[in-house]
């Protein structure tokens, strides 16, 4: 930490983008270290505080093998607003006639979108927001996160327009859903 912190105050181009406090930041990521802390969850904090200078491009490689296995079996996106939950191969929605999420394990969708939002980079609203449906995927690390229970299944609310909800308790993926283009070819 002394070293990244010498780094970021003396080489990185976005260190006054967004006003942190450097030493502050530093000492606070410190104060909440413990001797059991998992390298991952220690990762995870390097890269929220990384978050906080607003660069996109700034991010730790390698947190993978680090996460808690256990991904979300569909993707998210932002529609109009909403919260739109789709299945990971682009084929249609996760529920045609329930499209948008409106929570995870029984809690509010801006509360996870809020936690995911943590380890984004401190740009615009939109960019946070999308970037954080996004890290959604990463289900057993966001609720490793919230200091949650970690399970193989979720608990996922839908609505539909009217506002009308469904619950679904779906089994996790084990891989990871990828972003890409939708909807997906076979063209290269």
């Amino acid at each position: 930490l002394d070293q990244l912190e010498w780094l970021v105050e003396h080489t990185f181009s976005y260190r006054d983008l967004t006003g942190v406090d450097v030493p502050a930041a530093f000492d606070s990521l410190r104060a909440g270290l413990t001797d059991d802390l998992p390298l991952g969850a220690f990762a995870t904090r390097v890269g929220q505080l990384l978050a906080l200078f607003g660069d996109g491009h700034t991010r730790l490689r390698g947190l993978e093998p680090l996460r808690p296995g256990g991904y979300l079996p569909f993707l998210v996106a932002d529609a109009d607003g909403r919260a739109f939950a789709f299945l990971a191969d682009r084929s249609g929605a996760l529920d045609a006639e329930f499209p948008y999420l409106v929570a995870l394990d029984g809690k509010p969708l801006e509360y996870w979108l809020d936690l995911a939002g943590r380890a984004v980079a401190q740009g615009s609203p939109h960019w946070v927001r999308s970037r954080s449906m996004r890290d959604l995927r990463l289900w057993n690390a966001q609720r490793l996160e919230a200091g949650a229970q970690l399970t193989d299944h979720v608990n996922v609310t839908l609505a539909n327009a009217a506002g009308d909800t469904r619950e679904l308790r779906l089994p996790l993926a084990r891989t990871k859903p990828v972003y890409g283009p939708w909807p997906r070819t076979t063209e290269h």
